[in-house]
């Protein structure tokens, strides 16, 4: 509304059974471009294709929603129906899908988001944070889209939740072929799970790569004041350290929580000082005496 341009000469393209980490700073265009992606947004200049459909053009809005779906970053932004068989059904019955059709997507959608058909009659406001954003996600899979945009899949999930949720993301990328595309700034879940990432910055795009090319340049990454700690490999539970980033806290206990963490882990480096009163008096506790 301001004349404020978002974005500027961004040129990138989206490539089938790949997951893509979307990051910067908040206002360098991040949620800008992934709702240019999907048509709820239309560029001023240049424009956007979905496949052969030009997103500007009112006329493949249909054919667009069919290819590339989003998940809003709360799912409560997205979830309105009664029921959670109707939340899913929504986008097949819009777009005039047969009984037989809407209850085969339905099936399929669910089961593949993990959502169990005994939470079908149920209202999605009485679900789990974790269970809304399947229910969500799941109401996407219905249209079968070959992209699927997630804004930030991990806020609000605890450290074991936001593996969960990622975790099934990647089985859609690798066991589905869909294209993943995640805005987050959780930059472990980028280093571990992302094929390419494309950081913005002030609208425009400043690196693109791997996530070892990208985060291989700190000197470059250095006004995101993020550390870059990885998560474990896959398969292996999260470390204390990763746990801290990867759930949604604020800077000030953010910051709180690091320095806990980075106490202890000296504390213990160092013998539990403090600790021999109370050794002392478990062992006079625990073993017998000699007699």
């Amino acid at each position: 509304p301001d004349g404020t341009k978002a974005l500027h000469g961004i040129d990138i393209e989206l490539y089938d059974a790949e997951i893509v980490g979307l990051i910067g700073q908040n206002g360098s265009g991040k949620s800008t471009l992934s709702k240019c992606l999907n048509a709820t947004l239309k560029p001023t200049e240049g424009r956007v294709l979905v496949g052969d459909f030009d997103t500007r053009k009112k006329s493949n809005a249909s054919d667009i929603v069919k290819q590339v779906g989003y998940v809003f970053q709360n799912p409560d932004h997205q979830l309105f129906n009664r029921t959670v068989y109707d939340e899913i059904a929504y986008g097949p019955r819009n777009l005039d899908m047969p009984d037989e059709e809407i209850d085969a997507r339905v099936s399929e959608a669910a089961d593949v988001a993990g959502v169990e058909e005994e939470l079908y009659e149920k209202h999605p406001n009485n679900l789990t944070k974790g269970l809304r954003q399947r229910v969500a996600i799941a109401s996407v899979l219905a249209m079968k889209p070959n992209t699927i945009i997630v804004d930030e899949p991990t806020t609000g999930q605890d450290a074991s939740q936001s593996l969960e949720i990622m975790n099934f993301l990647q089985k859609l990328c690798n066991e589905e072929d869909r294209t993943i595309v995640i805005v987050t700034h959780i930059i472990p879940i980028v280093q571990r799970y992302c094929d390419r990432v494309i950081c913005l910055q002030n609208g425009q795009v400043l690196l693109e790569g791997s996530p070892k090319e990208v985060f291989g340049q700190p000197d470059e990454l250095a006004f995101l004041a993020w550390p870059l700690v990885p998560l474990p490999s896959r398969g292996e539970p999260p470390t204390a350290i990763g746990l801290v980033h990867s759930i949604e806290l604020t800077p000030f206990f953010t910051l709180q929580v690091g320095l806990a963490v980075l106490g202890a882990a000296v504390w213990i480096g160092q013998g539990c000082p403090g600790l021999d009163p109370i050794r002392g008096w478990l062992g006079r506790r625990a073993l017998p005496t000699d007699r």
